[in-house]
């Protein structure tokens, strides 16, 4: 029976036996009534097509038909939960990898002008800093919504000491609990500010961020190629 499923649907049995566990145990149940309700189904239908007499349903079937429904409705509704937060999860990895190179280009500039002596609001690269935090503010907000709705401790594919010996020794993290640098980053509110007072903190926060993504994609692969 399985080979006849594979010559037909050849990326079936590879896309279950990649669900969990219990997703798979839910499909399997639903193949082993398919016989077993059609048996039952047969000989009722038969009769009201052949000889137009009434059906009487059993009680049986109505347990057969409400215990089929109930798998079925259990399995689509674990499977579309598991779909979107597949696509939550790969919506934020591929909108971080955008904003993460901007917000770089952003730490930079803020850099580049707090050193300056003579820096002004009318200079130049003031303007240029003006719109990196307007992009940083637009790309923010959403990712913030998905880190939300995704937990940001679902976002810890491996414990990583170098976010652990960071949050230990920078002031910036006392009293504030972030699981990942995904939540230290993404609560910046005003950069100029605090780049000035932690910009130690938020450059060391934005090179281990890579590591956390690159843990993400060993643990779930279909987050690799997601970089655009």
């Amino acid at each position: 029976m399985l080979d006849k499923v594979e010559k037909v649907f050849p990326e079936a049995l590879p896309a279950v036996q990649r669900q969990p566990i219990v997703l798979r145990l839910i499909i399997l149940c639903a193949l082993l009534l398919v016989p077993f309700l059609g048996f039952i189904l047969l000989s009722p239908i038969k009769t009201l097509l052949l000889q137009g007499a009434t059906i009487q349903v059993p009680i049986r079937l109505l347990v057969v038909l409400i215990v089929t429904a109930a798998i079925a409705g259990l399995g689509a509704s674990f499977a579309f939960l598991r779909l979107r937060r597949r696509a939550r999860l790969r919506d934020f990895v591929r909108q971080w990898i955008q904003m993460r190179r901007r917000f770089e280009i952003l730490h930079t500039r803020i850099d580049g002008w707090l050193a300056r002596p003579d820096r002004g609001l009318d200079d130049p690269l003031f303007d240029k800093i003006l719109e990196s935090i307007q992009d940083y503010s637009a790309r923010r907000t959403p990712l913030r919504r998905l880190l939300f709705l995704l937990d940001e401790r679902s976002l810890v594919a491996k414990e990583n000491q170098h976010w652990l010996e960071l949050k230990s020794k920078e002031s910036v993290f006392q009293g504030r609990d972030y699981a990942t640098p995904f939540g230290f980053l993404l609560d910046i509110g005003a950069p100029i500010e605090s780049v000035n007072h932690h910009g130690h903190a938020i450059w060391a926060a934005l090179f281990i961020s890579d590591d956390f993504v690159e843990h993400l994609k060993y643990k779930y692969p279909f987050l690799e190629n997601n970089d655009t």
